[in-house]
């Protein structure tokens, strides 16, 4: 018989929790009203088969992360206890990795300890800023209202971001059906054309030379190319692992004169939603622009973060800090410097990610717009290059044999 979690209110309005065995969940609403409960929430546990093959390491995924936290936000936010939340979030929870983390916060929390301290045990699924918001909302008792707005955080930098690689999906297909088939034409394509013209003894023009030239290496030789492509791998990871290095990829990653925009309006969208949300939880300001230095990928963005959070220390604006370098737009130090004149920091910050948020999705249709006519253009004019240094000589020996 199916199994279900619930969450209901005594006669006396006191909430309580539990499991239940009912047909479904309209008998499970009835099977507590018949008890005296008023149902506040039924929701199946999904039992996994005994026969699953267990798979070891596996990842929280962002949609995971954003349900357990707004599961968290309306168990809580109903009265239920938060060890009471969390032990009826592992009976439902079907991600071995997730459930046992679930059972160590459990543990953690009966013994004393706050849940941000069990969070910080697991830095590869909770980031700071994660750890940093339940922190504040355990300080300010409104750990509800917080898990709700951080699912919301998670929710948004998820679609955000799917969003943004959905679009950039179809010209990357594009760019590796255009390697594709002119590795099929050099591989297969020419070497019968090659025979053709050594059993005419034909004279080949230039065009046709180097195209044979690049298909006998590629198809005789491909272990080079192999060797060059892993010594170029080798090499740009140890470069990107220099602070010369990193600072320089950063650099030329939001100077790309097509992708930069994007990259760039991604960062700053991300940092100004975080930001806002900390400070609307109560983080202190100092703290919370470094914590969301680390929703930014872009090294150049995080250490003008880094350093605006220094300025801030020393008694600067954020808006003045960040307005000494040219990363970030006029537009947003312009926004925080109204914000922090009226004290509404993190209502502004709202409106600017919004706003950010909507260029950032404009940005990333132009691109699209732009970059397909492009590789197209430069598709048909790679394959139109190919088939007609292959064509010449026939048509040479046609115009001779006349």
């Amino acid at each position: 018989m199916p199994i279900f979690n619930y969450i209901a209110k005594d006669i006396h309005a006191k909430t309580i929790g539990g499991t239940l065995e009912a047909t479904d969940s309209a008998k499970a609403s009835e099977l507590l009203l018949s008890n005296s409960l008023t149902p506040v929430s039924i929701t199946p546990v999904h039992v996994k088969s005994k026969f699953k093959i267990p798979i070891l390491f596996e990842r929280i995924s962002q949609k995971q992360l954003m349900v357990f936290t707004r599961q968290i936000s309306t168990m809580v936010g109903a009265g239920l206890p938060l060890t009471q939340t969390l032990k009826t979030l592992e009976l439902q929870t079907e991600n071995p990795t997730l459930k046992s983390i679930v059972k160590t916060l459990t543990i953690d929390i009966e013994s004393g300890s706050p849940m941000s301290a069990g969070l910080e045990k697991f830095p590869r699924y909770f980031s700071p800023i994660y750890i940093n918001l339940v922190r504040a909302g355990e300080a300010s008792g409104k750990l509800d209202t917080v898990m709700l707005k951080l699912a919301d955080q998670v929710e948004r930098s998820y679609e955000f971001k799917q969003k943004v690689r959905t679009a950039l999906v179809y010209p990357v297909l594009v760019i590796i059906t255009m390697v594709i088939v002119v590795t099929g034409l050099l591989v297969f394509v020419v070497p019968q054309m090659k025979t053709i013209y050594e059993s005419f003894n034909a004279e080949l023009p230039y065009q046709t030379k180097f195209i044979i030239a690049l298909s006998d290496f590629i198809s005789h030789r491909f272990w080079v190319l192999g060797i060059l492509i892993a010594i170029f791998i080798f090499g740009y990871k140890k470069f990107k692992k220099t602070p010369a290095g990193e600072q320089f990829l950063a650099k030329l990653s939001l100077r790309m004169p097509i992708t930069g925009k994007v990259r760039q309006g991604v960062d700053i969208t991300e940092f100004s939603r975080t930001l806002g949300l900390l400070v609307a939880s109560g983080v202190p300001i100092l703290q919370s622009l470094e914590i969301s230095s680390e929703s930014v990928s872009n090294t150049l963005l995080k250490n003008d973060i880094k350093n605006a959070a220094k300025q801030v220390e020393k008694g600067i604006s954020i808006a003045q800090a960040l307005s000494v370098t040219t990363n970030f737009p006029p537009m947003l130090t312009q926004m925080i410097s109204v914000g922090e004149q009226t004290g509404k920091l993190d209502e502004v910050l709202k409106k600017v990610s919004d706003s950010l948020e909507r260029d950032t999705d404009t940005s990333v249709k132009n691109l699209t717009t732009a970059i397909e006519p492009i590789i197209l253009v430069v598709l048909g004019a790679v394959v139109g290059f190919l088939v007609l240094s292959m064509i010449l000589p026939i048509y040479n020996l046609t115009s001779t044999i006349g």
